[in-house]
């Protein structure tokens, strides 16, 4: 079974959930396992690939492509 949204499987990336700071996405526009790495906003569902104000962003776990 995979956990999706809006189509695009997700997955948690060890190293944010271990991150020293609130909404710090260490594995954010990373390139490996087959994919790039994104964090997919809570909002749309797609993949966020740009920087974005903490206080307009929704982010969830990410999704590789």
């Amino acid at each position: 079974m995979q956990v999706t949204y809006n189509g695009h499987p997700l997955y948690w990336f060890i190293k944010d959930i271990k991150a020293s700071a609130p909404n710090t996405t260490l594995g954010e526009d990373l390139a490996t396992f087959g994919g790039v790495w994104y964090v997919v906003s809570a909002s749309t569902g797609n993949p966020v690939t740009s920087a974005v104000s903490s206080s307009t962003s929704s982010t969830t776990a990410g999704s590789g492509y």
